[in-house]
């Protein structure tokens, strides 16, 4: 999921580099949202990749 939307936002950016420079931040912000939850998703599984 996190990699789909980091492709969309970018490919936005790139094909859109006329948008407003507030659009532009809350598209990044929301990539950035999403990469932090992934992240906290993760962490449990590193944790047990750790443990074995």
């Amino acid at each position: 999921m996190c990699t789909a939307v980091l492709f969309v936002g970018m490919l936005v950016l790139f094909l859109f580099p006329a948008l407003s420079v507030g659009f532009i931040n809350e598209l990044i912000v929301a990539m950035m949202v999403v990469m932090a939850i992934t992240l906290c998703m993760y962490i449990p599984v590193f944790r047990k990749m750790k443990e074995e």
